[in-house]
């Protein structure tokens, strides 16, 4: 009895994706690559944004530069050395996650461009399909 109800449900499946497959394939599509490749250009975005925060504070902020001072007087500047090496590994983070988001949407750009085909072939093949029933009524 159950598995009488699976194929029945399986059946009414397929033939609401035929009826309605615009609907049902937005309703089980995950977001866009554009989508995801916008969200990561604005993580990338925020992500600056949090920097300069970052690095406004270590270089104007009073308490930093009483540091500064302490640093050159007692120290050898190693903070300034620091500051340097922060900046580099943080363009190097960003360089790295540009070309990631760059080779992604390539990929998802050639992903579209095959699924766009098969939908064109699906779309052909339901047409004729839909001609030959058309031409089988006519002829009887």
């Amino acid at each position: 009895m159950a598995i009488g109800g699976l194929v029945l449900l399986g059946i009414m499946a397929a033939l609401a994706y035929f009826l309605f497959p615009k609907a049902i394939t937005r309703f089980l599509q995950d977001p866009s690559y554009t989508e995801v490749i916008r969200a990561q250009q604005s993580e990338v975005a925020a992500f600056n944004r949090e920097t300069g925060i970052v690095f406004s504070y270590l270089t104007d902020s009073w308490t930093m530069k009483v540091y500064r001072r302490l640093d050159s007087v007692v120290g050898r500047g190693g903070y300034e050395d620091w500051i340097q090496i922060v900046k580099v590994e943080r363009d190097e983070l960003i360089s790295d996650t540009l070309r990631n988001v760059e080779r992604q949407r390539q990929i998802a750009d050639r992903l579209a461009l095959s699924l766009e085909s098969k939908k064109a072939i699906r779309d052909r093949t339901k047409e004729s399909i839909f001609k030959f029933r058309a031409s089988l009524i006519t002829a009887f």
